[in-house]
């Protein structure tokens, strides 16, 4: 029998569940609807990266008010530990898999040198930008492969833990037609964003650790502008003047690393002890 998924709670203040991360989720997009309405109100969403100062006030400050609220839950909650790390005993998992945060790395980095906007950029623009992207980076991902994995691991077998963050991920972004995006761009993004998720979710398993995905998360968004220039409508790039590599090929190997190797991504070292698992 299927078991939830292992955590190491030795010093959480309150014990997992999906109900708490769910209304901690709830929570961080009431922060980020509530933010944006303040310091962004007056910024077409689509021109958000288009400047120094849009950046700053269209996701420097919002995302970082998000990220304040969820330290500060993180912190109360105890749950540093189960959301950052994976569990000690896992699973021993394919080599090869360790291909798939390489490339989700590799690719938006190749993105971003083969940008023809690079120069278009001043440098506090650059800053800003690598300052907004590595806080939506830390945030979302501590969010949705952290808290939201944290709480649904101790009710949830692992496959709807993996498939649940995931829908939610992509979930979270249909905010941005609140905030001025176009309905059929924002439906796109969402549905694509759903598989991004089950990137970052093996990004987690196959290194152990959180970090890698927030960096990985980060430097897409960031290859993402940094290639469409800063005259280019987010999310929506000019097929004309060709599209990005980013995360593609290691998405796609994700979920080929999720059908083919789903045992053991899916289950624990005690799961795999016994006889007769199965998804």
């Amino acid at each position: 029998m299927v078991t939830p998924f292992p955590q190491e709670l030795e010093h959480v203040r309150r014990r997992p569940t999906a109900i708490t991360a769910l209304v901690v989720f709830l929570g961080y997009l009431a922060v980020i609807i509530g933010a944006n309405r303040v310091f962004a109100s007056d910024i077409d969403f689509g021109e958000v990266a288009a400047s120094p100062q849009s950046v700053r006030d269209g996701v420097v400050l919002p995302v970082a008010l998000a990220t304040t609220y969820l330290v500060a839950v993180t912190t109360a909650l105890g749950w540093w530990r189960p959301a950052l790390r994976e569990p000690s005993r896992r699973p021993s998992l394919p080599k090869w898999l360790w291909a798939i945060p390489v490339l989700a790395f590799a690719g938006p980095a190749l993105d971003v040198t083969r940008s023809t906007h690079v120069d278009d950029f001043s440098t506090s623009h650059l800053v800003w930008l690598g300052v907004g992207f590595a806080l939506v980076g830390f945030s979302e991902e501590l969010m949705t492969r952290g808290l939201l994995v944290t709480g649904f691991r101790a009710q949830l077998v692992e496959v709807w833990v993996a498939v649940g963050t995931s829908v939610l991920f992509g979930m979270m972004h249909g905010l941005n037609v609140f905030f001025g995006q176009d309905a059929s761009t924002t439906v796109k993004q969402v549905l694509g964003t759903i598989p991004m998720g089950v990137l970052f979710y093996v990004c987690r398993r196959v290194t152990g650790s959180l970090v890698p995905a927030m960096v990985i998360h980060a430097l897409v968004d960031f290859a993402l502008v940094v290639f469409g220039g800063p005259d280019a409508t987010l999310n929506e790039l000019d097929p004309n003047e060709g599209l990005p590599i980013g995360s593609t090929l290691a998405m796609l190997l994700a979920i080929v690393a999720v059908v083919v190797h789903r045992k053991r991504l899916f289950h624990s070292v005690d799961d795999q002890a016994a006889p007769g698992v199965n998804v």
